[in-house]
């Protein structure tokens, strides 16, 4: 079923549904059917994955993976030791 992207928006509720879901692995497609039957009837799967990479770029901040993986390490307090190549 097509329909306008502007149809397919997906609220800032959803959008924090959506990231809890991901934080517990959920896959896209149970995803999309959660937030189908919670009031988002034309969202598709590709606006799960785009609202997916949204909240992943809000979370690392700009930084890359490694960064803050580094950061979280450093902010719980391990100890670890890093080398540049």
């Amino acid at each position: 079923m097509a329909s306008h992207p502007i149809l397919r928006r997906i609220d800032a509720e959803g959008h924090e549904k959506l990231a809890a879901m991901k934080k517990n692995r959920v896959l896209p497609g149970a995803q999309a059917a959660s937030i189908r039957e919670q009031g988002h009837p034309l969202a598709q799967r590709q606006d799960i994955y785009n609202a997916n990479i949204r909240n992943r770029r809000k979370m690392l901040a700009g930084r890359t993976s490694i960064q803050a993986l580094l950061d979280e390490l450093t902010e719980k307090k391990y100890t670890m030791k890093v080398t540049e190549l």
